[in-house]
């Protein structure tokens, strides 16, 4: 509280903008840090590409025959139909080749381990054939490399393996891309060109001008904004129904570390978000994001397999919930 930083923080003048308060509020905070004993990095981890979109999905349905092999043991004595789980893992086993008629739990059970040791061949198969591929690939490729960027033979003479992410991205064509750039490009033309602006060169005044002459116009949703300001116990109580464990933000900053502040700091913090609201516009060193692009659960290497989530300043998200919950 008696660094020079947070004085300034506190210290409230007449006519002071959002932007203002906010670069006030990072120094202060940026000041805290290098109190505590600055930054601490946990070193990065290494994963090697070695996924596809076919090996994403045989590895599904051994997950889901190997779920259903553990059930069919458990019930191996129960007398009587199938329970209500076994039917569901059935059911979603025919859209994994599984031709499983009306029968007994032991012919079931032999179906099943037939089948898995069928897909563990294949999968098997499958990662070696990928993996020449990628072999063949790299070795094609250094005449050129040695050419334009020698240091990445370099590092794999000195066996220093590329640090991928969970799974490497696939271009149109289907083949791997090599490069921050080749990736950027390709996750680039699906989400930004293909779905965020698909929309891009419509004409919106006359698109909405279609949809409130329309049937569905009397369905819109209609909201308000909280009318009552920012205070103290309305900052403390988002901070308290957010997790600890949720993103720190882009800066860095953690839940705990916010929820740790002194009543004088979270006021200011109150009167930012008051004045942010009253002039319908966010300081610009709050507006920053970045992307980071999470394989979802059902696998694959297409861009489209991939979802985007946009890291966000904890201040805005601090707002955002404040207005749901209020």
């Amino acid at each position: 509280m008696a660094s020079p930083s947070v004085q300034r923080l506190l210290l409230k003048v007449d006519g002071q903008s959002a932007s203002q308060i906010s670069k006030l509020l990072s120094e202060a905070l940026e000041g805290l840090i290098h109190l505590a004993g600055g930054w601490k990095f946990r070193p990065p981890t290494r994963k090697l590409a070695y996924e596809s979109h076919e090996v994403c999905r045989l590895r599904g349905s051994l997950r889901l025959f190997g779920e259903c092999l553990s059930l069919l043991r458990r019930e191996h004595d129960v007398v009587g139909p199938f329970s209500r789980r076994l039917l569901s893992l059935v059911e979603r086993l025919r859209d994994h080749g599984l031709e499983a008629p009306d029968a007994s739990r032991v012919t079931l059970q032999q179906m099943v381990e037939a089948r898995i040791i069928h897909l563990r061949q294949e999968l098997r198969r499958n990662l070696r054939l990928m993996r020449e591929e990628r072999v063949a690939r790299w070795r094609g490729l250094i005449p050129q490399l040695w050419n334009e960027r020698p240091g990445s033979l370099y590092r794999w003479l000195a066996a220093d393996s590329p640090a991928w992410g969970s799974a490497p991205i696939l271009t149109t064509a289907g083949s791997q891309c090599c490069s921050i750039e080749e990736v950027d490009a390709t996750v680039q033309a699906f989400w930004v060109a293909g779905v965020w602006r698909r929309h891009a060169a419509a004409d919106e005044a006359k698109c909405w001008e279609a949809f409130r002459t329309s049937s569905f116009f009397a369905y819109y949703p209609r909201c308000d904004c909280p009318q009552d300001g920012w205070s103290l116990g309305r900052v403390r109580k988002v901070l308290r129904s957010m997790r600890e464990s949720s993103s720190p933000g882009i800066r860095g900053f953690t839940i705990a570390l916010w929820r740790s502040l002194p009543d004088e700091v979270l006021s200011r913090v109150a009167d930012l978000l008051t004045l942010v609201e009253k002039d319908g516009r966010w300081p610009e060193e709050l507006i920053h994001a970045y992307v980071t692009m999470i394989p979802k659960a059902s696998g694959g290497s297409r861009p489209q397999d991939q979802r985007p989530i946009t890291v966000l300043y904890v201040l805005y998200r601090l707002w955002a919930k404040g207005v749901v919950l209020t």
